[in-house]
């Protein structure tokens, strides 16, 4: 619950105190979303997240939150992060495109977002690494279907320049690989999921730290 309700970013922190969203540290790219770039020092409410918010993602300069099952992101978006179909940036939440609703997970890091929605992940956002897992290393202004990943996904995580899901009590991975954290056994980069070497089923818990991973099983 905690690791839901509480997010830290690279210089700013978000955390969710009775369904209402409290973001604060640096505001340089409007990643605190209170419709300023003004650093704060002081929790600050997040426009219009003073109610339904559940889940929260901090990740470099942008944000990203679950309200009411839809989700909401903000900050910076030059690479297309905040999957509004733009590279505009915001500084404050705006609706991500097709995810206005059944959304259950985000995991923002870097300048890449995914997300759970109807047991489908999504990805949107940079990709030259192939963390989108889409097949391709181009950038992703909104949502996309990764390969593979259409049903049955339960947790979603994100590092630097890679991304991570659990499928039916399985890892799969993609993206960077330069220090293995896609955990296939090489360090070649994968631009599709595929599953963690070893670690086989039963895993029920997730995290991604900038170019690395660690899973609970069973």
């Amino acid at each position: 619950e905690d690791r839901l309700t509480f997010s830290a970013g690279f210089l700013h922190s978000c955390s969710v105190r009775d369904a209402t969203l409290f973001c604060w540290g640096d505001n340089s790219t409007g990643q605190l979303g209170d419709g300023t770039t003004t650093l704060r020092n002081l929790p600050t409410l997040v426009t219009g997240m003073n109610s339904g918010v559940s889940i929260v993602s901090a990740a470099g300069s942008h944000t990203c939150a679950i309200r009411n099952g839809m989700l909401f992101c903000w900050g910076s978006n030059g690479r297309g992060q905040l999957g509004n179909n733009t590279v505009t940036q915001s500084n404050v939440p705006i609706t991500v495109t097709d995810m206005a609703g059944g959304v259950v997970a985000v995991a923002a890091h870097g300048d890449h977002t995914c997300a759970i929605r109807q047991g489908m992940l999504f990805c949107w956002g940079w990709n030259v690494y192939g963390q989108l897992g889409d097949g391709t290393t181009a950038n992703r202004n909104r949502p996309v279907t990764v390969t593979n990943m259409l049903s049955d996904v339960s947790a979603v995580a994100t590092g630097v320049h890679h991304s991570c899901a659990i499928q039916q009590g399985e890892v799969f991975c993609c993206g960077d690989n330069t220090f293995g954290q896609i955990g296939d056994g090489t360090t070649a980069q994968r631009n599709t999921p595929v599953a963690v070497s070893g670690l086989g089923g039963g895993i029920t818990a997730l995290a991604a730290g900038a170019h690395h991973n660690c899973a609970i099983r069973n």
